[in-house]
C-alpha cells in the first residue's frame, strides 16, 4: 500500500450554539483586549490522505490557519509513495521535516496527519483504532461540557451553566478570561463566575476553570483561596 495523496478539506456548517460561540468580555483594563462577537458560520479543516488501494484516512483538523500550508508544503512530499503500514517511519520523517520547531503549530499538523494515517490502518484491519493501539483501560469515560469562548457575563454563565445540567452533564470547563495584570479587579471577576456557577446549579456538579496560560502560580494560589468552597 503506498499513499498517493494529501489533502486538507475545509468543511463549513452553522455556528455552535445557533447564535455564535464567541461573545463579548470587555477588558478591566488596558491590559486586556475585547472579544468582538464573531458571526457566521463555522469552518473546520479535515485531512485526507489517498492510498493505491483506495483505503483513505480522515482526521479531524487543527485550530491553526498555518497548519494546513504545513502539510502540503513539508509533509506532503515526504510521505507520497510511503507505506502507511510503517506508522512509526512515518511520524519520524514527519517530525523531521518540521523545520520550524517540534512544538506547536508544526507538531499539530503532524499530529493531523498521523491520525489520518490511523484511520487507515484501523480501516486496513477492520478494528478500532483504540483496540490498535492497545484496547479499552475504563470501561467507560466521564464527559464534561466545555464552555470556552462564551460570555462570562453572571446571566450568561448562569443560563449556560442550567442548561448543561438540564443535558445531563456534570462537569463544566469556564474559561477565566483575566489574569495578574487585570489586577484585584480581574480575581473579583474570575471568583464571582465561580460563585455564578455554584449559585445557579449548586455544588452536585464539578466546575474546572480553564486558564489559558495566563497566570502565575502565586496568582492561582490566591486565587484558589479566594474560590467558593
Amino acid at each position: 500500500m503506498k499513499i498517493t495523496d494529501i489533502k486538507v478539506l475545509f468543511l463549513e456548517g452553522g455556528p455552535t450554539p445557533p447564535e455564535g460561540r464567541f461573545e463579548d468580555n470587555p477588558p478591566i483594563n488596558g491590559f486586556g483586549g475585547r472579544k468582538a462577537e464573531v458571526p457566521g458560520n463555522m469552518v473546520q479543516p479535515y485531512v485526507q490522505i489517498l492510498t493505491d488501494e483506495g483505503i483513505t484516512g480522515l482526521s479531524p483538523g487543527f485550530p491553526s490557519r498555518i497548519a494546513p500550508f504545513i502539510i502540503r508544503d513539508l509533509l506532503k512530499p515526504v510521505l507520497i509513495g510511503k507505506d502507511p503500514q510503517e506508522y512509526e517511519a512515518l511520524w519520524l520523517h514527519m517530525r523531521n521535516n518540521v523545520r520550524h520547531g517540534r512544538r506547536g503549530v508544526g507538531m499539530l499538523a503532524v499530529a493531523a496527519v498521523d491520525l489520518a494515517v490511523w484511520d487507515i490502518l484501523g480501516k486496513l484491519r477492520n478494528e478500532s483504532v483504540y483496540r490498535l493501539l492497545g484496547g479499552p483501560v475504563q470501561p467507560r469515560l466521564r464527559t464534561y461540557l466545555a464552555m470556552l469562548g462564551l460570555n462570562t457575563a453572571p446571566e450568561s454563565v448562569a443560563r449556560r451553566s442550567r442548561e448543561g445540567v438540564e443535558r445531563g452533564f456534570t462537569a463544566f470547563k469556564w474559561y477565566l478570561h483575566y489574569g495578574p495584570s487585570s489586577g484585584n479587579e480581574g480575581l473579583k471577576a474570575n471568583v464571582h463566575l465561580a460563585k455564578t456557577f455554584r449559585d445557579a446549579v449548586g455544588y452536585d456538579v464539578d466546575l474546572m476553570v480553564d486558564c489559558s496560560r495566563l497566570m502565575s502560580l502565586h496568582y492561582m494560589l490566591k486565587l484558589s483561596k479566594a474560590l467558593p468552597r
